[in-house]
């Protein structure tokens, strides 16, 4: 497929766009630069929210949509409009909280209100795996709330941060009958969301909005939450550092996100 075909380039931020210390590098950078300059938008498709993306988005200038939280909310910036969003049930919500207690973990609740959990799983954010200058930058983003049922009707996902390998299949057995989706981020992080929900469906919207089709998307990624949409994309590109299982679902394989692997794809397949 050549560049005329790309219509839209998709990236994810954690272990793509950002390097080991969460920075884009320069000469991805001016890779980018000359993506936008030949007339095709970037948009980023991430696990975080919406917070956590806007100084990447700027910093790139990947406007106006943004898929977050894995396509369960995915807007577009200048107008204002969410294109698509989904939401855990209410009764699946309490299922999630009560085997997340039960395995003492680090998570998160992904809310329109902002991201919550109740005040004792502070504690374990330090062994959680979570990058220092994550914490630092985001940390305070996080409400500790003692009635976090409370918003239980309104949840896009839960982000489970640990360094235990066992924690996902655990998570998975004990959720098998409901209607989520247990998938792997950044290491051995766990995300959970609706079943009906992956990166997939929010750049679907994305390109039913722009007039395209997923076949003129050019898609980078390196974990199981972007596994679909390489395998589905035009152009589906896995990182250097993804897991075996991602790769098989490439087009292509690129060097890590320490090596510069955007821009290297973007180098070879975009002649740039």
């Amino acid at each position: 497929m050549c560049k005329g075909e790309i219509k839209l380039l998709v990236c994810d931020l954690d272990g793509t766009l950002l390097n080991s210390s969460h920075q884009i590098s320069n000469n991805t950078m001016m890779k980018l630069e000359k993506v936008q300059e030949i007339g095709i938008p970037i948009a980023i498709a991430t696990g975080r929210p919406l917070s956590e993306c806007l100084l990447y988005i700027d910093e790139i200038q990947a406007y106006p949509y943004i898929i977050s939280m894995n396509g369960a909310m995915t807007i577009n910036l200048s107008s204002g409009e969410i294109v698509h969003q989904d939401f855990i049930s209410q009764k699946d919500v309490q299922s999630v909280l009560e085997v997340l207690e039960e395995l003492s973990v680090f998570y998160e609740m992904y809310t329109p209100y902002g991201l919550m959990t109740i005040p004792p799983v502070k504690s374990r954010i330090k062994s959680s795996g979570l990058h220092p200058s994550y914490i630092e930058s985001f940390g305070n983003q996080i409400l500790y709330l003692q009635n976090i049922q409370m918003y239980s009707h309104r949840v896009h996902k839960f982000f489970v941060a640990t360094t235990d390998e066992t924690i996902k299949p655990r998570i998975e057995e004990a959720l098998i009958n409901k209607d989520v989706l247990v998938v792997s981020s950044l290491g051995a992080f766990v995300e959970i969301i609706p079943k009906t929900c992956d990166k997939t469906v929010g750049v679907a919207a994305v390109c039913k909005d722009m007039g395209i089709s997923l076949a003129e998307v050019m898609a980078i990624g390196d974990s199981q939450n972007d596994m679909t949409l390489l395998k589905r994309a035009g152009i589906g590109i896995a990182m250097e550092n993804a897991p075996s299982t991602v790769k098989k679902n490439a087009d292509y394989i690129t060097t890590s996100n320490d090596k510069d692997g955007v821009a290297k794809a973007l180098l070879d397949l975009l002649k740039l």
